[in-house]
């Protein structure tokens, strides 16, 4: 069982926020944005984007996300703190 306060929860998803970035940057049109542009893209997408993620790399038989073997998984109850409930049974 992991004990983890709020702020290291959100800390926990770092690894798959800098992937996303990593991404994003992978977007010839994305890199052609002047810097503005690129931070409001940033800015209202990447939630939704970490939604779906996780929604990808969530793991019914065990009912926690773990991106890769090398992640802390999120068990139900860390996601429910960070999504709220209605936010888990959607990724669900």
């Amino acid at each position: 069982m992991y004990t983890m306060t709020f702020l290291q929860q959100l800390n926990s998803h770092s690894v798959p926020l800098i992937r996303l970035l990593t991404f994003f940057k992978q977007i010839p049109e994305f890199n052609d944005l002047n810097f503005d542009d690129k931070v409001t893209i940033i800015k209202f997408n990447l939630l939704p984007l970490l939604c779906i993620n996780c929604t990808l790399s969530y793991k019914t038989e065990t009912d926690e996300i773990v991106e890769t073997d090398s992640d802390m998984p999120w068990t139900t109850s860390t996601i429910q703190t960070v999504y709220g409930i209605d936010g888990y049974t959607q990724m669900k």
